[in-house]
C-alpha cells in the first residue's frame, strides 16, 4: 500500500477532530488523534509535497469509520519495527478485535499466550504508535470500565471512538441513548456528533455541592460560571459552597453581590430548605 511511496505525512479532519498519520515504505508508523503533539511528524509533513493515493484512501476509510460505518482497517500495513517484540505480538492480537467488540487487558494477554501479563499489555497500549489502526481504544478493564487512554482526549475520546463503532459499555446508558435517538431527530444528530455522555472523571463530589454548582452554572459560559462559583464559596469560611444553614443566614443582597440572579437565589434557597429539614435526603439518592 505504501511500499512505492517515499516517507511522508498528512493531516486531515474527522468527526472527532483533527487527525494525522505518517508512513514509511513499510506502512503507517505514526497515527495521531485529536490533541496529540504533531512534533513527531512535523519534518515529514513539511517534506510531503502531495498526499499520495494510498494515504487519500486511508483518510476516506478513517473518516467513514468515525462517521459510523465501521472498518476494521486490518489490511492497512503498519511499520512497527521500532517496537519491542512483545508489543508487536500484542498489537497483532489486538488488530483481530473487530469494531463493535472489546477485550480486556487480561484477555489480550491470554491471546498473546502470555497469561498474567495484563500489566505489560497496558504498557504496550500506552506506547502504541498507531492508535486507530491498532485499536487500543477497544481494550477495557476486567470490570468493563473504560480504563485509561494515552491519547490527549483521554477516556472521553476513547468512549467517542467506541461509540462510532456502536459500543456503549454501560447498559443503562446504551438503552437511554437508544431511546433519546428515537424521540427527536435533532437530538439524534447531537448525540451522533458528540457521542455518549460521560460523568465527570474522578471521585464523586458531595451531592449538595454538586447541585449548588449545577444551579450556579446554568446558562453561563464555563469561565463566567467558575468565577461566580468561586465568589459564592468565598461568602463563608468553609472549603465548599455555603451549607444549608449558612445559606439561610445570607441575604439576597449578599448573594446578588457575587453575581447570582434572583431566580438562582430562589432555587438555592429552596434546595437549602429541603436539605435542611430532611425533605430531600441527598445521601440516600446518591
Amino acid at each position: 500500500m505504501f511500499s512505492q511511496e517515499k516517507p511522508g505525512a498528512c493531516v486531515f479532519d474527522t468527526p472527532i477532530g483533527g487527525c494525522a498519520f505518517a508512513w514509511t515504505r513499510g506502512g503507517i508508523d505514526v497515527f495521531l488523534l485529536p490533541g496529540d503533539d504533531r512534533a513527531r511528524i512535523s519534518e515529514r509533513l513539511e517534506a510531503t509535497p502531495r498526499t499520495p493515493l494510498p494515504a487519500r484512501r486511508l483518510i476516506r476509510r478513517v473518516v467513514a469509520h468515525l462517521s459510523g460505518r465501521p472498518d476494521d482497517l486490518r489490511d492497512v500495513p503498519v511499520d512497527l519495527s521500532g517496537c519491542p517484540a512483545f508489543y508487536r505480538r500484542v498489537y497483532r492480537a489486538l488488530r483481530r478485535v473487530a469494531p463493535g467488540e472489546v477485550t480486556t487487558y487480561g484477555e489480550l494477554a491470554s491471546r498473546c499466550r502470555s497469561p498474567g501479563a495484563a500489566r505489560a499489555v497496558g504498557g504496550a497500549m500506552g506506547a502504541n504508535p498507531v492508535p486507530m489502526v491498532v485499536p487500543c481504544h477497544r481494550v477495557i478493564t476486567a470490570q468493563r470500565f473504560l480504563g485509561g487512554f494515552s491519547a490527549s482526549g483521554g477516556p472521553r475520546l476513547k468512549a467517542r471512538m467506541l461509540f462510532a463503532e456502536g459500543v456503549v459499555l454501560n447498559p443503562d446508558h446504551a438503552a437511554g441513548i437508544a431511546q433519546l435517538r428515537q424521540c427527536d431527530r435533532r437530538l439524534r444528530q447531537v448525540i451522533d456528533l458528540a457521542g455518549p455522555y460521560l460523568p465527570r472523571v474522578g471521585p464523586p463530589g458531595d451531592p449538595y455541592d454538586v447541585l449548588v454548582e449545577s444551579i450556579v452554572h446554568q446558562q453561563l459560559s464555563m469561565k463566567a460560571a467558575a468565577t461566580i462559583a468561586g465568589r459564592v464559596i468565598s461568602l463563608t469560611s468553609g472549603p465548599g459552597f455555603p451549607a444549608p444553614g449558612e445559606l439561610d443566614s445570607l441575604s439576597d443582597t449578599d448573594l446578588r453581590s457575587v453575581g447570582l440572579s434572583f431566580p438562582k437565589i430562589s432555587y438555592l434557597r429552596d434546595l437549602a430548605s429541603r436539605v435542611g429539614d430532611g425533605r430531600l435526603d441527598l445521601p440516600r439518592l446518591s
